[in-house]
């Protein structure tokens, strides 16, 4: 199967309603928190989705950007938030993590973090 990866571009609707039928959700997976995060904090939200070649979304990952003088660069799904993380297919969430283990390593971040409320089957 052919599974692409790309910054979340679709309706909230799409994003809230595949998130909040997977294992794992909570509120905190909202498409809403992005606005929040980026207007109060001014951090930078990467919110990725995984999409098989016809385009079904199977997976979705809340990130976030944080540049701090004080901690450095760091890449978390949710800042000041209990949780976060991947959720959806297990083929969704691999080709999630993979892509934010590319973005941390591209952008030379000290920290990529990934608060789940659920165990993760990836191997890092």
């Amino acid at each position: 199967m052919t599974i692409r990866v790309e910054k979340f571009t679709g309706l909230d609707d799409e994003w809230d309603t595949f998130a909040a039928a997977q294992s794992g959700y909570t509120h905190f997976h909202r498409l809403r928190w992005r606005g929040v995060i980026e207007r109060t904090f001014g951090h930078e939200c990467v919110y990725l989705a995984a999409r098989t070649g016809e385009g079904e979304l199977i997976g979705v990952l809340p990130l976030v950007r944080v540049r701090s003088v004080v901690f450095g660069h760091y890449l978390v799904s949710m800042p000041f938030l209990n949780y976060g993380g991947p959720l959806g297919t297990d083929a969704g969430i691999s080709a999630l993590v993979d892509e934010a283990v590319e973005l941390a390593r591209g952008d030379r971040v000290k920290l990529l973090e990934m608060r789940s409320s659920i165990p993760l089957r990836i191997g890092l």
